[in-house]
């Protein structure tokens, strides 16, 4: 009997040397798939076998089978909580599957566990940034960055969130010292641009950007930037020039095409003023509408084009509520049809409103006076 024993203990003892030869030859060999038949037949027989949880949640890992794995790792954490290497894993299985407030359990862990990690502390801080925690985000950001000046990816985060809340002293300070250690850093001088842009110092923004000429093409955003930049120091073909730039395959252009009909109605192109004031209100979509119904209509205003000009200035009251449009539409009313009807409508409107500009208002009363005297003339005639 006692002899039977042992040979069954040796012919175990070889499978299992057998088996774990085996594992090590696959896995020396990314067979990843092969190996699991051996580690899940060693697990059947001693489920509580921390090395086997790890190398299975391992493997699956290695596989992209995350379900499997985090089965392990779960069990794994479950008999040694504070498992910094499990605790790793389970943090980059739930980031990557998206899964942020599980991601944001195990990265908060981790930070806990490793307070000098500056790494951790930018983890927790895109978790909270994607789950739209400003303020945790924002947090950990700062104490990330507090550990290592010298990572790209905090500094990127923290800039952009300073710019966000306009902050534009504090980005420029984490930028300045960024640009000292690393001054051909692509990023870093794209953010510097911004920050610029944000004080308007179009001046800088313009040696900033041309600085890159030749490492970087500019994205419509970018070229947006430079190009707008250009139109405040007055160097208009330049701005053209990237404005149109902008443009290509560009979703959103309307403001690239407004400051396009600035650039050109400066260099006194009225074509394409109207050209490209049009596509902005083509595809208008903001807030500016009435400012650009307003440009449209004092072109046409000022090229004594009043058919032109009355629809443009019914439309910019139609999206501002502005009182004053109701003065130049009783003005263009007035000037162009014979029927002074409508003038007087509008004349009566504008006077009855709350604009304080008492020449427009006293010449509104003087002038409906008039007109209405003469609609009773032509009536009694």
């Amino acid at each position: 009997m006692l002899r039977n024993l042992i040979i069954v203990a040796c012919i175990l003892i070889g499978f299992t040397k057998v088996n774990t030869q085996n594992v090590d030859s696959l896995y020396a060999t990314a067979n990843y798939a092969e190996v699991i038949p051996f580690l899940q037949e060693q697990f059947s027989t001693d489920t509580s076998n921390i090395e086997l949880m790890t190398k299975l949640g391992n493997t699956f890992f290695q596989l992209g089978d995350t379900k499997s794995s985090l089965l392990y790792y779960s069990k794994m954490i479950f008999h040694v909580e504070d498992d910094a290497a499990t605790l790793k894993r389970l943090a980059t299985i739930y980031e990557l599957e998206e899964n942020t407030p599980k991601a944001l359990k195990y990265y908060l862990k981790l930070s806990k566990l490793f307070p000098e990690n500056a790494v951790y502390y930018r983890k927790v801080a895109n978790q909270y940034a994607k789950a739209g925690e400003r303020q945790g985000a924002f947090r950990n950001y700062l104490k990330s960055y507090q550990l290592n000046k010298r990572d790209l990816l905090t500094i990127k985060s923290l800039t952009e969130m300073y710019l966000e809340q306009d902050n534009v002293e504090s980005a420029d300070s984490v930028l300045w010292d960024a640009r000292a250690y690393d001054p051909l850093n692509i990023s870093y001088c794209l953010l510097s641009a911004r920050s610029k842009y944000k004080q308007k110092q179009h001046d800088s923004v313009i040696v900033v950007m041309e600085g890159m000429r030749g490492r970087l093409d500019f994205n419509n955003y970018y070229n947006k930037l430079l190009g707008y930049s250009y139109m405040k120091v007055d160097s208009i073909d330049k701005a053209i020039v990237r404005l149109e730039r902008s443009l290509v395959d560009e979703g959103n252009p309307e403001m690239a095409h407004y400051y396009l009909s600035e650039a050109y109605s400066r260099k006194g192109d009225d074509k394409a003023y109207v050209f490209h004031l049009k596509k902005a209100m083509k595809s208008g979509i903001s807030d500016n509408m009435a400012k650009y119904h307003r440009s449209m209509a004092k072109f046409y205003d000022d090229n004594k084009n009043l058919k032109e000009a009355i629809p443009h200035y019914e439309s910019a009251y139609r999206y501002s509520n502005e009182p004053r449009f109701l003065f130049f539409l009783a003005r263009a009313y007035d000037a162009y049809y014979a029927d002074k009807s409508t003038a007087v409508r509008y004349y009566k409107k504008y006077i009855a409103s709350s604009d304080t500009i008492e020449e427009y208002k006293t010449y509104a009363r003087d002038r409906s006076r008039v007109l209405k005297e003469q609609i009773h003339l032509t009536k009694t005639n």
